[in-house]
């Protein structure tokens, strides 16, 4: 199982941040269709200039309230199979299975990718897996028509931008 999802940060309109961060089921998130066996996730944050700060925070506050899949005590296993949470988001990300079966969470994407693959191919790739990629400003514009997406651009964009497994997008909502 793998992840595909939408990270926004709500930049402030009156210089004050106000958190609100919304994880959802989001299916439709690979050019409009279902990511067979897998799961989506949509979040926003308040705005903070030093994206991989705000996206390091949205990890370890994803990890604090506990709203990720726990493959360690998942309801398919064993009763005697089953493990606790780990304690810290270390122990969560380091953990072998998580490590291939993923938390279907922002916990799953810790790297940031400036600029989008070349190849659709590369999408796969390690180069991309487990990352975050910004929106374009093409892309915006084609699926949205502005570059100033808001809160009402967020299915939109999730249905129309492209995405791939292991790989979330993001931009900021105005």
């Amino acid at each position: 199982m793998a992840e595909a999802g939408l990270c926004c940060q709500t930049a402030p309109q009156d210089g004050s941040p106000s958190i609100r961060m919304e994880p959802e089921d989001v299916l439709d998130v690979a050019l409009g269709c279902r990511l067979m066996g897998a799961s989506g996730w949509r979040y926003t944050a308040p705005y903070e200039p030093d994206f991989q700060v705000a996206l390091d925070r949205l990890r370890e506050d994803t990890f604090r309230r506990g709203d990720y899949w726990w493959v360690g005590g998942s309801k398919y296993r064993d009763p005697d199979e089953r493990r606790p949470r780990p304690e810290t988001l270390a122990e969560l990300v380091a953990d072998e299975e998580v490590e291939t079966e993923g938390t279907h969470s922002i916990i799953d994407c810790p790297r940031i990718v400036k600029t989008l693959p070349a190849n659709p191919m590369e999408w796969a790739t390690v180069d991309y897996c487990g990352t975050i990629i910004p929106m374009t400003d093409a892309e915006l514009t084609t699926v949205i028509g502005t570059t100033r997406p808001t809160t009402e651009h967020l299915d939109a964009l999730v249905a129309k931008t492209s995405q791939a497994r292991w790989v979330g997008r993001r931009t900021v909502l105005y």
